[in-house]
């Protein structure tokens, strides 16, 4: 038999043909029955199934047939039923219907047939009409940890179509849990740069997980990418490049560090600033003493705007610049003191930035030579046999040349010798540049010591003490002599017992007479 289809694509069109059918005179349900099989058909899709219709009508010139948006391909009947071959199946729901007309009354009854298709977790994707009508969809929330790195995650699904049709399962391929911790990066740069010059950059995070070494990082300055270096210690990572530009203005410097599917970023603004060095300018770098001398301090442009200037010497600030003041100034009346005097002009910018340029230059004051008594003592006073040097220094710019003579005979400076008594007496020193000279007299005085009177001395003073010594010896002669001529003339004037006592006494007395 050819395959039949009839005029009504839908399940919504077989009701509108029913209801026509329904609607005919003498249609009417009830005088007898009609039956469906299966009432319910789980059909694959694609598939085939036969639907059969039966009736209880005992009129033999009863008819009827099967109303459906399917294909019937084939077709049997016998007394009270027919039975269709509906192939090709793949409306997932559709809705066919059996009819009979028995003596003018029609009577229907329909059969549900759903398609499906076997059970694939992954088959959400595939393009009208071949979507399931319904799509299941479960989510499960977890808080990952550290220890769920590595575990496998499946998705099981089943489809149960009994008791019409089989009971499906089926899982999708592992997937591995893959957790990651990436805290926020920090920056490290400078907030000011001045142009042209290199600045390092450091992006570093702490904390990384599975590994630091899986972190990746951009660094970006000025919407410009930077060559990196990155380095790893632990779960801490770092990269660092260095930030520079050819012109001022406010620069963005970015990092973004991605660990698996985790990105974090971090910004910081940089200034790039313009300092030009400060030009110090002197109107007689040279002057001659008492000339006039204008000292200038000034920048060239720079950017930011709202330099400041300062002059300075040794002794600190001479004068400052006000608010956008491009150049200071210093007039003075150059003096011997300010030979060798060093200024500096100094730049700083506005804004805050902590930066400073200088520049500095030397005076030199031009003047005659100039003597005193702390180079050139009017005297001196040395002894003889110790080791001396003569000098006479004198100051003025250019440097003097000094010359000392004594009687006319030019005297060495500075040299060591030995002194002598001859060295003594007065001295004459002249010095001179290309401004003037000036002379100075110097006496030198020699002390030395002179054995003559010494000896002069020792020798009157041993005579001296001779002299005293004879004396002396004959003072205390003639005393002893006077006593002793005293006791003779006693013993003659005494009486006789007393002569004899004195003779007796006299007896052990030596008779000679002598001196101590």
């Amino acid at each position: 038999m050819r395959p039949q289809r009839l005029q009504h694509p839908s399940p919504g069109g077989s009701l509108a043909w029913l209801l026509l059918l329904l609607a005919l005179p003498g249609a009417a349900q009830g005088s007898f029955e009609v039956s469906v099989s299966p009432e319910a058909a789980m059909v694959e899709h694609g598939g085939s199934v036969w639907i059969n219709c039966s009736h209880t009508c005992q009129d033999p010139g009863a008819r009827g047939g099967l109303e459906t948006s399917l294909i019937k391909t084939d077709s049997k009947g016998g007394p009270g039923w027919a039975a269709f071959l509906l192939v090709g199946i793949t409306e997932w729901v559709s809705v066919p219907q059996c009819y009979f007309i028995c003596s003018g009354v029609t009577s229907v009854v329909a059969a549900n047939i759903s398609s499906y298709r076997g059970t694939d977790p992954a088959h959400g994707d595939l393009p009208e009409p071949h979507r399931p009508t319904r799509n299941v969809t479960v989510t499960h929330e977890i808080t990952p940890q550290q220890r769920d790195h590595g575990q496998e995650i499946t998705c099981h699904a089943a489809l149960d179509l009994t008791p019409h049709g089989p009971h499906f399962e089926n899982s999708s391929s592992a997937v591995e849990l893959q957790g990651y911790d990436l805290p926020e990066p920090q920056l490290q740069t400078s907030r000011y740069i001045e142009v042209g010059t290199r600045a390092p950059a450091r992006c570093g995070v702490a904390g990384v997980f599975p590994a630091a070494g899986e972190a990746r990082f951009t660094l970006s300055f000025g919407g410009e990418s930077l060559n990196l270096t990155v380095t790893t210690s632990g779960d801490m990572a770092a990269a660092e490049g260095k930030v520079w530009s050819l012109s001022p203005g406010e620069r963005e410097l970015n990092c973004t560090v991605t660990v698996g599917p985790v990105s974090r970023s971090a910004g910081q603004s940089v200034l790039v600033y313009s300092l030009p060095e400060p030009v110090l300018e002197v109107t007689e770098s040279r002057p001659v003493v008492n000339s006039s001398v204008t000292v200038t301090c000034r920048s060239p442009e720079a950017d930011p705007q709202g330099v400041l200037l300062q002059l300075r010497d040794a002794k600190g600030v001479l004068v400052s610049s006000a608010p956008a003041q491009p150049r200071v100034q210093l007039q003075l009346k150059a003096g011997e003191e300010d030979d060798g005097r060093e200024f500096t002009c100094e730049a700083r910018p506005g804004s805050g930035i902590p930066a400073v340029k200088r520049t500095s230059a030397r005076l030199t004051v031009l003047y005659g030579p100039r003597m005193d008594d702390s180079g050139c003592p009017r005297e001196w006073i040395w002894k003889e046999g110790t080791e001396q040097s003569f000098s006479c220094l004198a100051r003025g710019n250019p440097a003097p040349a000094v010359e000392c003579t004594r009687d006319g005979v030019s005297v060495s400076i500075g040299v060591q010798r030995q002194v002598s008594r001859e060295d003594a007496g007065t001295y004459h020193c002249n010095a001179s540049n290309a401004y003037g000279w000036v002379s100075r007299d110097v006496t030198v005085q020699v002390e030395y010591f002179d054995i003559l009177p010494l000896v002069l001395g020792l020798v009157a003073a041993a005579a001296a003490g001779a002299g005293l010594a004879a004396w002396g010896y004959m003072y205390y002669r003639s005393k002893r002599i006077r006593k002793y001529r005293l006791r003779q003339q006693q013993a003659k004037q005494a009486k006789p017992a007393e002569q004899m006592s004195l003779n007796g006494a006299a007896q052990n007395t030596p008779a000679v007479e002598h001196s101590v």
